[in-house]
């Protein structure tokens, strides 16, 4: 909500709703996760762009915020695939 104030265009890069993995065990703790949960789906939504990193993630955002008027674009991690070019070193076995 602040960076709304300077105008500057926010972008939200999803791993996994934190919502779902907060999980609902019990009235007590859904009583305390209540407002985490709105405040957490009412500034994702505030977001200009809202970047997921699979479908699968995709899917479970939208399963998660059903109020977002827009789905969500996949972009997946990025991977060193250098680190792939050589076999890693031998491991040394313990006595």
């Amino acid at each position: 909500p602040f960076l709304l104030a300077t105008g500057s265009r926010i972008v939200f890069y999803c791993h996994f709703p934190d919502l779902k993995l907060s999980g609902r065990r019990g009235a007590l703790k859904a009583a305390y996760r209540l407002p985490f949960d709105l405040i957490e789906e009412w500034t994702t939504l505030l977001s200009d762009v809202i970047l997921v990193n699979s479908r699968f993630t995709a899917r479970v955002f939208r399963e998660t915020f059903r109020s977002a008027v827009h789905d969500p674009t996949v972009l997946y991690p990025s991977i060193n695939l250098a680190a792939y070019d050589e076999p890693p070193p031998p491991r040394i076995q313990g006595p």
